[in-house]
């Protein structure tokens, strides 16, 4: 063992707690099913107050109270750790 898994790991971490610190949970306000997600008002929203918004549920999802629907990020703050683009392929 070279001990570069270690490293990996630990830098992984490091940049996993950066881009979560910069997300804001959305929890579900009642248990049971997502019937629809108004994604134009959403989009409306998001635009409006500068934000990402990472859906965690989709329609037909079953959630309980409490638990993530969503996470919401500033947008400039919202790419820390975005190694696969997807902020930016979202954002143009």
């Amino acid at each position: 063992d070279t001990g570069e898994e270690a490293g990996a790991d630990g830098a992984d971490a490091a940049r996993d707690a950066s881009r979560d610190a910069a997300w804001a949970v959305v929890p579900a306000p009642a248990t049971g099913y997502v019937r629809a997600v108004d994604g134009d008002a959403l989009l409306r929203v998001a635009e409006e107050r500068d934000v990402v918004v990472r859906l965690a549920a989709a329609v037909g999802d079953f959630v309980v109270e409490g638990t993530p629907v969503a996470w919401v990020a500033p947008a400039a703050r919202a790419a820390v750790g975005d190694d696969d683009g997807w902020v930016r392929r979202v954002q143009g």
